[in-house]
């Protein structure tokens, strides 16, 4: 689904809209996270696993960074953060290209693999990171739940 479809237009929108008008301000986040997770997932399927997957590392990671006073602990869990954010993003955007040239040099023995690139992999992984890095760096308080990350301002509680 795209956001020019009618699908989108007089289906998915109008809903969403409706239901998150009608539901509480303390649950309004956690719809439009789940409805955003159903508007990727009808376009990408499984990936959304992977950006489940991704939030919960970011959000687990950025509490355990705030929550400790010992610095080498928070620096050891910026390293495996930005690790584990930049292993999908190889994984996914670069396995193919790599794997193509190691193929080029070693010849047959190397299996090229054939991933499908998830939809904003990019966008989503560097966002994240910025979060926890910024968490790190005391610029942003961290979020107590993953459903208030859109909602970062320096005024808004945590």
């Amino acid at each position: 689904m795209v956001f020019s479809s009618l699908t989108f237009l007089f289906f998915f929108l109008p809903i969403t809209l409706a239901v998150n008008f009608l539901l509480p301000k303390k649950v309004r986040n956690y719809w439009l996270l789940a409805a955003s997770l159903v508007f990727y997932a009808w376009g990408a399927g499984k990936f959304v696993l992977v950006m489940i997957a991704s939030i919960l590392v970011n959000y687990v990671f950025a509490r355990l960074i705030d929550g400790s006073s010992n610095e080498r602990f928070r620096r050891v869990c910026l390293v495996l953060t930005v690790a584990a954010n930049l292993g999908v993003l190889f994984y996914n955007k670069y396995m193919n290209f790599f794997t193509e040239n190691l193929q080029k040099i070693f010849g047959d023995s190397v299996v090229v693999t054939n991933i499908i690139l998830p939809i904003g992999i990019s966008f989503f992984t560097f966002q994240a990171l910025s979060y926890v890095v910024d968490v790190y760096r005391k610029d942003t308080p961290v979020q107590k739940t993953p459903t208030t990350w859109g909602c970062i301002s320096p005024s808004s509680p945590s």
